[in-house]
């Protein structure tokens, strides 16, 4: 829902994550004793890179099963396994666009990193 709201503050968050934590991770693995802190955390950034186009998924889904939906049945929730096979269809699709797809890849690589980013925030702003 938060994702809905401010996508492009979103989309800058996780833009300056997916341009930061490489430059970090290599500031860090020079050191002897950050070396093997930088593979954990190139380990931890290529499943981040992962888990945000999954996350692009959910949301591309709950958009499309949205509006397919009747007006009157809009309001009920959405299965989110369905929403995460309906967006990856989507985005498969679209991403395999030539030049369209680079484009919208660094869009859906901005915003769920970013969308990421903003929920491990909020959560451990309330631990």
């Amino acid at each position: 829902k938060r994702l809905e709201k401010k996508v492009a503050m979103t989309w800058f968050m996780g833009m300056i994550g997916v341009i930061a934590a490489p430059i970090l991770l290599i500031i860090i693995g020079i050191t002897i004793i950050g070396g093997p802190l930088a593979l954990i955390g190139a380990a931890l950034y290529l499943i981040t890179l992962y888990m945000a186009t999954v996350v692009c998924a959910v949301w591309t889904g709950n958009i499309v099963i949205t509006y397919m939906r009747n007006k009157k049945d809009r309001k009920k929730v959405i299965n989110q396994k369905m929403a995460v096979i309906v967006g990856a269809i989507v985005l498969s699709v679209l991403l395999a666009i030539p030049l369209f797809g680079w484009l919208l890849k660094l869009f859906v690589l901005g915003v769920g990193v970013g969308a990421l980013v903003d929920t491990a925030r909020t959560d451990l702003a309330k631990a």
